[in-house]
């Protein structure tokens, strides 16, 4: 224990010190589907819808909350925001949010705050995800779509491990983030998939969905090539019986 008579004086001994990186993680919303319920995780978004805070009776207590719906590159989910942190969030602003909650209501997962959640507000993120409007999936019983695919459009693309931005491949080994400028080798980036089909069903309806990479999967070997992944999808000619969620993103395929 330390006292007013200690004496503290520099050791001859060198010890060796390593770096400790301090710089947080941010997870992409597509990945929300394989992360566990109640993990903790940071998330850097863009809000493109806000609904009016309503009063939920929590246990003994009322508490203010209020809905929004966040998108960032890779997909969109719905995020709840609780009692101090309600109308912190504007549509069209971009935000990191550290310390989030993952949770999960009839089997879709969702983001909530917690009292320990900081909001920070940044500049605009960029392009961002938005769900498919062709069809309201609620219109279809029980979620289940089946048909034949028509067209799609197939992307692929790295996320900055920083800023959680689009990355761009400036050489065979090396990626360059378009906004904070900072480089990583491509071998240590996560590729993301996103495939936008659309499904003709038997009376005609063509409707638009979305898969990542934790759907895309199941149909396709994500090892193959972009032209190969495209050209394995448009030539099924069996039909695919999927469900989805409330956004039109495909959450199991059925067959």
């Amino acid at each position: 224990m330390l006292n007013n008579k200690t004496n503290i004086s520099p050791s001859p001994k060198k010890f060796k010190v390593e770096d400790v990186d301090l710089t947080p993680n941010f997870t992409g919303l597509s990945q929300l589907a394989t992360i566990s319920i109640n993990q903790v995780i940071n998330i850097s978004i863009k809000v493109s819808k806000v609904e009016e805070p309503t009063q939920v009776l929590a246990k003994t207590k009322t508490l203010t909350k209020q809905d929004c719906i966040v998108n960032d590159a890779t997909g969109a989910t719905r995020i709840v925001l609780w009692e101090a942190n309600v109308n912190k969030l504007e549509v069209g602003s971009s935000y990191r949010i550290m310390d989030v909650r993952v949770k999960e209501y009839s089997r879709q997962k969702y983001i909530s705050l917690t009292p320990e959640s900081i909001i920070e507000a940044i500049s605009d993120i960029g392009e961002v995800q938005t769900a498919p409007t062709l069809l309201n999936v609620d219109e279809i019983s029980p979620n289940i779509i089946e048909g034949e695919i028509v067209s799609l459009n197939y992307t692929e693309y790295y996320l900055c491990p920083i800023c959680n931005t689009k990355m761009v491949q400036v050489s065979s080994l090396i990626s360059q983030c378009d906004k904070c400028q900072s480089k990583s080798r491509l071998s240590l980036n996560k590729k993301y998939r996103i495939a936008k089909v659309q499904i003709k069903q038997d009376s005609n309806t063509i409707i638009s969905v979305t898969l990542f990479n934790n759907t895309l999967q199941e149909l396709v070997d994500l090892n193959m090539t972009k032209e190969s992944i495209e050209e394995t999808l448009l030539m099924r000619t069996d039909p695919i019986k999927v469900t989805v969620n409330s956004n039109n993103i495909f959450v199991a395929v059925d067959n």
